[in-house]
């Protein structure tokens, strides 16, 4: 047997062991403390899970350190460094694999996406042509070829690819969700709303993973990727509060002043409060913010006001509000004092 194997039988072996002394040492423990049974469990599991996840990590460091005697073992190795956006390294072990095994096409399919993340589009677009070539029905890389061609300004050969893939999958939601950008770019506005609403009906979450994607995008200081983001999210789910709430945000306080638009942040902001029913509160610090922004501080302290006042804040949160309440109470005097004094000079 592999000596790797037997390394993990082993580590397993000693999961088990040291779990079993746990739960004797907690059972005597609750006994002897006359806790309940329940605390100690609750314990034991807290104990338990931090071993898993040492013993994960560990393996993982391992794994990827030892040197794979298989083209499986190298595409696993692969997908592990693409996870975490190793891509060089990604690409290596599946280049490894395909030698190991010529007609290996998800590893030509692996590879040409990791090819693609670093801006290789013609090599991802030969991956995937090869992958295609040894499995015509492989849905992922009709998917991965039309997302290196639309990349690449050909989208006529993009949507016809998304289009095969959807043929051989009706039900890929994010399929119809690239083949709609596709449309979008060539300015055929009505099939990319088709497309995207249908991508909506295959996967509510769709639009929602679109708009926190912006948000990571935002944090990165990419602000005209997040608002890409959060206008797709709005083509899938017109009614997707979390994308009118982010969008909101951008644009009112935005690090980069060339985003911001206080205005188009007022009616984002009210949008999603409206979509809510007024029901979430965060929202209405949002819209303060937009208000903010316009220039109407009256109605910013308004509704941070409001904001503040909520029930159930926490002490970070409540903090926030008043910072920000100071602010615009401070502009709003600034304001009405500018405004007494130019009535007065009049």
């Amino acid at each position: 047997m592999n000596s790797k194997y037997i390394k993990g039988a082993l580590y397993l072996a000693l999961l088990i062991s040291f779990s079993g002394l746990l739960h004797h040492i907690f059972s005597t423990w609750s006994s002897e403390n006359n806790q309940p049974l329940s605390v100690s469990w609750h314990m034991l599991d807290c104990l338990q899970y931090t071993l898993l996840g040492l013993l994960a990590g560990y393996s993982l460091i391992r794994l990827r350190k030892l040197e794979p005697q298989s083209a499986e073992a190298y595409y696993e190795r692969g997908r592990s460094f693409r996870c975490d956006g190793a891509y060089v390294e990604a690409i290596a072990d599946y280049t490894d694999a395909i030698r190991l095994c010529p007609n290996y096409a998800l590893a030509y399919n692996n590879r040409a996406f990791a090819l693609r993340q670093l801006g290789k589009l013609a090599a991802s677009v030969t991956d995937c042509d090869r992958a295609i070539e040894i499995n015509p029905k492989l849905v992922a890389a009709y998917h991965n070829r039309g997302l290196g061609y639309r990349e690449l300004g050909e989208y006529d050969k993009a949507i016809a690819d998304y289009t095969h893939a959807l043929q051989l999958d009706p039900k890929f939601a994010l399929v119809f969700f690239n083949r709609g950008v596709a449309y979008s770019y060539k300015g055929d506005k009505e099939s990319a709303a088709a497309d995207y609403i249908k991508a909506g009906q295959l996967d509510p979450k769709l639009a929602l993973n679109r708009a926190n994607r912006g948000l990571d995008h935002y944090r990165s200081g990419k602000y005209k990727k997040a608002l890409r983001e959060y206008y797709l999210a709005l083509e899938i789910d017109p009614k997707c509060i979390t994308a009118y709430s982010h969008l909101a945000w951008l644009l009112s306080v935005c690090p980069a002043r060339r985003f911001r638009d206080g205005n188009l942040a007022v009616e984002y902001a009210t949008q999603a409060c409206e979509i809510a029913e007024w029901k979430n509160p965060h929202l209405k610090s949002t819209l303060a913010a937009a208000y903010a922004e316009s220039g109407d501080f009256e109605n910013a302290v308004k509704w941070e006001t409001i904001y503040r006042d909520t029930a159930n804040l926490n002490t970070h949160e409540t903090w926030l509000a008043e910072e920000r309440l100071s602010r615009y109470q401070a502009d709003l005097e600034f304001t009405n004092k500018s405004t007494a004094t130019a009535s007065k000079s009049v």
